[in-house]
Formats: C-alpha cells, structure tokens, sequence
C-alpha cells in the first residue's frame, strides 16, 4: 500500500513539473482533479439596480457567465435589473464545470 502511495505522489509531481516547464503558468493540480466549481457568494439579496461581484472558486480560467432573467454579468459584476425577482447566474469554466448561485431582486 505504502509503495503505491508513494508512486502516486510521484507521478503527480512529475505531471505537475511537467506542465510548469511547458508554460502554464496557473496550472494548478488540485483544481484539475477536483470537481468542485463554485459561485461565491451563492445566494444574495440585492436592491434594484445594486452590483455586486461574484467570485469562483476552484475553476480553472477563463470564465463564461451567464445570467437567466434580467441583469447584466459582465466579467462576474451583477447589475441588477430595475424589477424585483429571482435570477440564476451561472459560470463555466474551461473544463466546462458549472455553478450557479442566486440573486434576489426586492423593491
């Protein structure tokens, strides 16, 4: 058991050795072998037309968002609409992982 540990460890350094010499810069071994993305915060309550920045967590650049219902999110930065409601904003990263979190538009 012992042995197969050890040459795990080992590989995953060599892959990790391997693609930093290859140039890539923000590769990051533990965001590839977990499938946790996530949209930080995951639930908000806003004001009509307020903004706020989401944030991701654990996905891999670059970030597609995208937003059901009313609202603007360019780059993460939710505008929210002038009606109250609740909306779905959902982000995708380059290993195409999604999340999504939800705003709540009041009055």
């Amino acid at each position: 058991m012992r042995k197969k540990v050890f040459t795990f460890l080992i590989t995953l350094f060599l892959i990790s050795a391997i693609f930093l010499l290859f140039g890539c810069d923000n590769f990051n071994l533990f965001d590839i072998l977990t499938n946790d993305i996530s949209l930080i915060p995951g639930e908000v309550t806003l004001n009509l037309d307020e903004t706020i920045e989401f944030s991701v967590s654990a996905g891999i650049e670059p970030f597609i968002f995208t937003e059901v219902g009313d609202g603007v999110v360019p780059d993460g930065i939710y505008i929210a609409p002038s009606v109250p409601g609740t909306f779905t904003i959902s982000v995708e990263d380059d290993r195409n992982r999604t999340a999504e979190a939800y705003v709540t538009v009041v009055d």
